[in-house]
């Protein structure tokens, strides 16, 4: 049964709705012994990941986004990817508080977002979450930075959005 969810500034349909307390939330990744983790954490986005023994991993973030892989091996852990639709909601009503043009970017979340399953944290809304599988984050990101490009041309804008990803993660 397809169900909406209704954010203050956008919307999307959702196949399952989970609900979760904070203590029933992914605390890392569960890595086997001599494995490396590999994380990182955004205003937005986080994610994990096991490294294979013998393995290094990087992490990275950048206005928003983040992104974890393993290095040196033939074969790669798998990411666990999570989006935070609160915290984004968060950032798209900065934008309109300092009428900064968010372009696409609602509409965006609702086509990443349709279909997907939302863990619903009922005593802290901020950590409710998406997980996305690694071409979902790839397909966000791509888009996201396509459709945040203009606004940061303008030096006023990128340094008020610099400002607000930094100060929020």
């Amino acid at each position: 049964m397809m169900m909406m969810v209704m954010w203050s500034t956008f919307s999307y349909a959702q196949q399952e709705r989970i609900l979760l307390s904070e203590a029933d939330l992914p605390s890392d990744c569960a890595c086997l012994p001599g494995y490396s983790v590999c994380k990182a954490e955004s205003v937005f986005m986080s994610c994990c990941m096991c490294c294979e023994p013998g393995s290094s991993c990087g992490a990275w973030t950048a206005f928003g986004l983040v992104g974890c892989r393993c290095e040196k091996t033939a074969t790669t852990g798998t990411a666990k990817i999570w989006f935070y639709p609160n915290k984004f909601d968060a950032f798209l009503s900065f934008l309109d508080k300092y009428r900064i043009d968010r372009g696409e970017l609602s509409e965006l979340v609702e086509r990443t977002l349709e279909g997907t399953t939302l863990y619903e944290v009922r005593d802290n809304p901020a950590k409710t979450y998406v997980a996305f599988t690694v071409e979902q984050s790839k397909t966000f990101s791509e888009a996201y930075l396509a459709i945040l490009k203009p606004l940061l041309e303008r030096e006023d804008q990128k340094e008020l959005i610099e400002n607000y990803i930094n100060q929020n993660q």
